[in-house]
């Protein structure tokens, strides 16, 4: 989910801002630590869509907005 809150283990919130799914990697090269962000493209409109179908306006707004509410 692009943005989100949730009550578990804390309260906590994630927003990546952007509709795009994402995810990062984080890798120790040598005696560094390298960090990778990657955007995933997809077709977050049918995500909304579905969305919509089910009544599900949270979701609506994380996914196209990448923010929380």
């Amino acid at each position: 989910m692009q943005a989100y809150t949730d009550e578990e283990p804390v309260v906590h919130s994630m927003e990546n801002y952007s509709h795009h799914a994402s995810y990062s990697m984080v890798e120790k090269i040598h005696s560094e630590w390298v960090v990778q962000h990657i955007k995933v493209p997809y077709d977050y409109q049918r995500a909304v869509n579905e969305s919509k179908k089910r009544n599900r306006s949270d979701w609506i707004h994380f996914l196209s907005t990448g923010r929380r509410i």
